[in-house]
């Protein structure tokens, strides 16, 4: 794993270039603005995030809280590198069209490796599933156990 702290923007533009050529995982955190256009379109001015970018074409754009990225592109998307007034990262996608740019005004951080994992991933119950089972059979929490309600579902206006 390569780590890059305040790279110039022609060091962070050669090892973004370098990873997509390796087929690394791409990890970069700084002062950026981000572009969408395609099924829909939005915009989002400079601000401090992490973009992570996988081999497989996939392209996430993070906010400093939340657990969803405030944008990203699918795998079999094609990531490109320029410098147009800093860093820019441009994702494009054919069917349906759509385009992430992502243009950097500092990087604070560049990281850059090959990471492996072959581990099958089995999910063995949704909470959703676990709920519907407690329902069915409370005694599966306890013997005796009794269910006296339920989760409402709220409407929010």
């Amino acid at each position: 794993m390569r780590i890059v702290e305040r790279p110039s923007p022609q060091e962070a533009l050669e090892g973004v270039q370098e990873a997509l050529r390796k087929g690394y995982v791409l990890v970069l955190a700084g002062r950026c603005s981000v572009n969408y256009s395609g099924r829909a379109s939005s915009r989002l001015g400079l601000g401090d995030r992490v973009v992570i970018y996988k081999p497989d074409g996939s392209l996430l754009v993070h906010r400093p809280a939340g657990y969803e990225p405030v944008n990203w592109m699918p795998a079999g998307s094609y990531l490109t590198a320029l410098n147009e007034e800093g860093l820019c990262l441009r994702a494009l996608r054919r069917k349906p069209f759509e385009e992430l740019k992502v243009t950097f005004e500092q990087v604070y951080f560049a990281a850059a490796g090959l990471l492996i994992d072959e581990e099958e991933f089995f999910l063995y119950a949704t909470e959703e599933e676990m709920k519907r089972a407690v329902e069915l059979r409370p005694s599966l929490i306890e013997p005796g156990f009794k269910l006296y309600s339920r989760e409402k579902r709220l409407q929010l206006t």
